[in-house]
């Protein structure tokens, strides 16, 4: 398989009655699955959709997602999804940046496309995905009219085919343009890493906007079934495992943790489960061993960027083991080793690789780098230099080349799984009159494992409180995004060149709290 296309066209060949996708009441075989996509695929040219253009959608987990991906693929036009947990201006942002001439919906944004479709620059046409609805096309009669057989486009492995939103310091999100080769590249460096066959399920409960779409990618690339849900439903959720057979769910560190603290975990059925892996956020020592001791011995989590297609290196499942021995704990809290296509170098500001011990700038080459950033070739040409995709990750090698974390070059925060960057909301604080200086750091929090704190200076003379500072950002920001601690400061720390120093800002907030950033 070259392409992600050509995925759907060899199960419905060689397990056509096998199924691929699964959501609530509908259950689609490979053949259903591809021909629906292809149906899809060919009404996007029919429109006018042109290889290398780009088509976006605004919904939650559901089967018309995914055949929109596959539609996509086989066509050549480039997905670029929109993350609903934004806010209003920062989805429109999304859309317009993208070029989306086509706009899929879900029910639930209905509403938000009507009142904001003014806005919407190049969106010409809006499909309905769930049902017939004023102004939109539905999805079920253009997919009725259409052909279902693959379309007859070109494309090559070095195509776009997914431009993935990653938030950027400058507070404005960055297009990572991935191509055919990048995605197929990690799935099956995955595939290989989990000995994976066409017996695994997936449960897919994290959203379809992100690259965590990989395990459903993931799992259909090997012929397996991707068990989709949409409902925010622990009890549902945690049921579907013995209804659906599951094998293997991806989750963040915040979804374990709520997991282990369900009184009646015990009752559900998790016998089949041979596989979990986690990533996107540090998990609490404690919880890890929890889960598995509790669901399966085999944990899997890795480190990546988007850019990178989000692999990098990766703690493999005999090394997620319950041990007093301090070799073993110390690896646990890494990031584990290359990938099997990945170089991983740790560099010093002359991009000179270190030795081990040394902490330096992390930096990734192999086929999984990003093309580039979409629109953006000066931040390209930062980000990329020569084969070397610079993380703005600091980290360093141990002696037996384990890669450890050490901090966000750029001051991330990681909340219930979410990225959060600090300018990005002290741009917006610093708008407020009364605020002289501000400060955005993580904190810690039993509920989400980092949450958003702000450090505040205000003016001589002026007054704000803490409620008045959290509902201006929820006005202007993503809700995850907005602080939930706020202090008001005499003075903040400064460098030699009265720059704000961050990391003494976080560390009053984290004494007497481990921080183990992933």
């Amino acid at each position: 398989m070259r392409t992600l296309g050509d995925i759907t066209t060899r199960y419905a060949k060689l397990t056509p009655d096998k199924e691929a996708l699964v959501f609530e009441d509908t259950r689609l075989t490979w053949k259903m699955f591809h021909e629906r996509a292809n149906r899809l695929a060919n009404w996007l040219v029919s429109k006018g959709g042109k290889k290398g253009e780009t088509v976006s959608a605004l919904a939650q987990n559901c089967n018309q997602y995914y055949e929109l991906y596959f539609a996509a693929f086989k066509t050549g036009m480039i997905m670029a999804p929109v993350n609903y947990r934004l806010s209003p201006g920062e989805m429109i942002y999304l859309l317009n940046h993208s070029d989306a001439k086509i706009l899929f919906v879900g029910g639930e944004y209905f509403d938000f496309v009507a009142e904001h479709i003014d806005e919407m620059e190049h969106v010409e046409t809006l499909v309905s995905f769930d049902g017939p609805t004023p102004g939109m096309e539905d999805y079920e009669i253009i997919l009725a009219v259409s052909s279902p057989r693959d379309p007859d486009v070109d494309i090559d492995e070095s195509d776009v085919a997914l431009i993935s939103y990653t938030g950027g310091t400058t507070g404005l999100p960055k297009g990572a343009m991935l191509t055919h080769r990048n995605l197929i590249t990690t799935l099956r460096t995955i595939a290989l890493m989990g000995s994976l066959t066409s017996d695994y399920i997936t449960l897919q409960v994290l959203p379809p906007f992100h690259l965590t779409i990989w395990q459903t990618l993931m799992v259909l690339y090997v012929g397996g079934t991707s068990v989709l849900n949409k409902k925010v439903d622990l009890p549902h959720i945690l049921g579907l495992f013995g209804k659906e057979k599951i094998t293997h769910i991806n989750l963040v560190p915040v979804l374990l943790n709520w997991m282990m603290k369900v009184p009646d975990l015990d009752k559900y059925d998790f016998s089949t489960l041979e596989y979990i892996t986690y990533g996107g956020a540090p998990i609490p020592e404690a919880v890890l061993e929890e889960c598995i001791r509790r669901l399966t011995p085999n944990f899997a989590q890795g480190y990546g960027l988007t850019e990178s297609t989000m692999l990098a290196t990766a703690l493999t499942s005999e090394y997620h083991v319950i041990s007093d021995d301090p070799v073993a704990k110390k690896r646990l809290q890494s990031a584990g080793r290359e990938i099997l296509h990945a170089d991983v170098r740790v560099v010093d500001e002359d991009g000179v690789e270190l030795p081990p011990g040394q902490i330096g700038e992390i930096i990734i080459r192999g086929p999984n780098v990003m093309k580039g950033y979409w629109k953006d070739p000066e931040l390209t040409s930062e980000r990329i230099r020569g084969e070397w995709l610079y993380s703005n990750d600091m980290g360093y090698f141990d002696q037996d080349w384990f890669l450890y974390i050490v901090d966000r070059k750029a001051d991330m925060i990681i909340t219930g799984g979410e990225n959060v960057y600090p300018a990005e909301v002290e741009n917006v604080i610093y708008q407020l009159p009364a605020v002289l200086e501000a400060a955005v750091v993580s904190a810690p929090d039993e509920r989400w494992g980092e949450t958003v704190a702000a450090s505040i200076v205000l003016r001589k003379g002026s007054e704000l409180s803490e409620e008045e500072l959290i509902r201006f950002c929820k006005d202007r920001l993503a809700g995850y995004k907005c602080p939930r601690i706020v202090r008001f400061v005499p003075t903040l720390p400064k460098s030699p060149i009265d720059k704000i120093v961050r990391k003494e800002v976080r560390e009053e907030y984290w004494k007497g709290h481990e921080r183990r950033v992933q």
